[in-house]
């Protein structure tokens, strides 16, 4: 192969890695725009040039090597998604300073520099200033504060997986950013971090805060430990436009999760519940394409809009335990097919916590019949 065209894997959804690329001259423009499953593509050692957003949208590509010590020609931006360029140490200037490149410069590092680092905090001094910007996977233990996660969030331009599970979040006085300081056991302050891909939380957190991961648009893989209870109320949404999250399985212990947890998460299909659930809040997961919910015995509450939006729900299990459902709960599901409630009494509900009741099938303990039949809400569906 000498040159990839013009659009040539554009929503190759199933394209995971790329082979030896060495002898290839040019990659036209869009060439792997939205192949949202490539990982690794081979080095580059002849690219001359690289159309515009050839590597838009792959969200799972941490890096591209390019061995020319001159750098390709490109017209603009290649990438929405924070990729690394890795370059001769002796050519990173040169990148730099180079037309468009220098447009994201801090993501051009030496392809020769250190990568992966398992340390104890603080990182200042296990890492050192002048190598943050080269930290492309981190493991870390030990005690963190504010000043870890000011550096992790301002000088690690490059940080695409973080492993916190060995880690202790202490509170501190000082500010990470403007008005926001750690609190003990309280994982928060990830939010805008586009570069992040995958992160490992500590086994010793409580809670998930309500600024924690906002708008981390390639962030795909969150580990949430066994020990943390609660997801908090959140009005910037907590994992907010995670948009590359396809899957959350939440942990059990865990009790609550909370109003706009996980809202407008475009990618989000598929949740695990914890049989420990007791709690979910408004439009936690408000926007999400998931497609069946099985929600666990234990839980007594579900806010309004807290699933609102699922176009592509299809299947709803609601447990025995269940209390009370909000208005507009499940409102805008129009594939909404089958409703499984396991209550044997109906319990009250809005006239607009659904809005299918037509052409959804309701299916209810025999014994509850009569009752559901009579309900002016739950009798709005064919029985």
């Amino acid at each position: 192969c000498t040159s990839i065209g013009e659009s040539a894997f554009y929503e190759c959804g199933s394209l995971t890695s790329i082979g030896d690329l060495s002898a290839c001259t040019s990659f036209g423009q869009n060439a792997f725009l939205d192949c949202s499953n490539l990982s690794s593509i081979g080095n580059l050692s002849a690219c001359t040039s690289i159309g515009a957003s050839a590597f838009s949208g792959c969200s799972r590509l941490d890096s591209i090597t390019i061995n020319n010590s001159t750098p390709p020609t490109i017209t603009a931006s290649l990438d929405n998604t924070d990729i690394t360029y890795l370059v001769p140490a002796s050519a990173v200037a040169d990148y730099r300073a180079a037309d468009i490149w220098s447009d994201f410069k801090m993501r051009i590092i030496s392809k020769d520099a250190e990568h992966t680092w398992t340390v104890a905090a603080p990182v200042l001094t296990s890492i050192g200033a002048d190598q943050f910007e080269n930290v492309m996977k981190l493991k870390l233990s030990g005690n963190i504060d504010s000043d870890d996660i000011m550096y992790m969030r301002n000088k690690m331009f490059n940080l695409h997986h973080l492993d916190l599970t060995d880690v202790t979040i202490v509170a501190s006085d000082k500010e990470y950013y403007s008005g926001m300081k750690t609190s003990d056991n309280r994982v928060e302050g990830f939010f805008d971090l586009n570069r992040l891909r995958t992160i490992k939380l500590p086994t010793s957190a409580k809670v998930i805060g309500g600024k924690a991961f906002t708008r981390c648009s390639n962030l795909y893989d969150v580990t949430i430990p066994v020990g943390i209870e609660t997801i908090e109320n959140s009005s910037i949404f907590t994992f907010g436009w995670c948009n590359s999250l396809a899957a959350i399985q939440f942990p059990e212990g865990m009790t609550t999760i909370g109003s706009n947890a996980f809202r407008n998460c475009s990618g989000l299909k598929v949740v695990a519940f914890p049989s420990t659930l007791i709690s979910i809040g408004a439009s936690a997961f408000s926007g999400c394409p998931l497609v069946s919910v099985s929600l666990p015995e234990h839980l007594t509450s579900i806010a309004g809009d807290a699933f609102y939006g699922n176009s592509s729900l299809t299947t709803l299990r609601i447990p025995s335990s269940l209390e009370s459902i909000g208005a507009q709960a499940f409102y805008n599901c129009p594939n909404l097919k089958d409703i499984y409630t396991y209550t044997v009494q109906p319990i009250n509900i809005n006239s607009n916590t659904f809005s299918s009741y037509a052409a959804a099938t309701l299916h209810i303990p025999t014994q509850g019949f009569n009752d559901y039949y009579a309900s002016p809400t739950w009798g709005q569906f064919p029985l």
